[in-house]
């Protein structure tokens, strides 16, 4: 399961890496509205399905508890999701966390940062 968790952290540090220097504003940004992390949060599921990092059953889990803490990162979102269709119990539970722009930090089943 570490092997699934590093692969998760890789896609996600590889995606948002390279879309943080495709930009043209390098402006201050607005932290984001509770709305628009649980899109990008989704998003973020979607992602990890179609690169078969997670299973499909997945996919329609779009009814997450969302929570605001603050860490040694700053301020980050953490969108839990969970999946009853999933046989195994601790991988029930689909955690994904974003900092306060909506960019994605880490996603596990473990719910640790």
């Amino acid at each position: 399961m570490s092997t699934l968790i590093k692969g998760i952290a890789l896609t996600f540090t590889l995606l948002f890496l390279s879309s943080a220097w495709a930009h043209t504003d390098h402006g201050p940004k607005e932290p984001l509205s509770q709305d628009t992390i649980v899109e990008r949060a989704n998003q973020a599921v979607e992602q990890l399905v179609s690169n078969d990092r997670i299973p499909s059953s997945w996919q329609g889990a779009y009814e997450p508890d969302v929570t605001r803490q603050d860490s040694q990162f700053g301020l980050i979102w953490s969108v839990l999701y969970q999946n009853d269709a999933i046989d195994d119990p601790d991988e029930q539970s689909l955690y994904i966390f974003l900092d306060e722009f909506g960019n994605v930090v880490n996603a596990n089943y473990s719910g640790e940062l």
